[in-house]
């Protein structure tokens, strides 16, 4: 079964965009799901394939990633249940 996940990415200059693609979980992906995010997080880009354009999201440019739904498994850093306070 497939879900829409959506991706917002806010740039330091004050921008943001949207973007959103249909995931079709695995068992395989799931397991690397985790090894993936902490790979990603240590590049300097975001890598995008859109149809058939590629992307390509410069990390030094971007202030935020909100990504809804979570991911079903997260790096073990990850701190759950947490609440904004304002």
């Amino acid at each position: 079964m497939s879900q829409t996940v959506k991706m917002s990415v806010q740039y330091i200059d004050g921008t943001a965009q949207q973007f959103e693609w249909d995931e079709h979980p695995s068992e395989t992906e799931s397991a690397n799901l985790v090894s993936h995010i902490q790979k990603m997080i240590h590049e300097d880009n975001v890598l995008l394939e859109m149809g058939n354009r590629l992307i390509v999201l410069r990390k030094e440019n971007i202030k935020s990633i909100e990504i809804t739904p979570v991911p079903p498994k997260l790096p073990s850093t990850t701190i759950h249940g947490v609440r904004l306070v304002e």
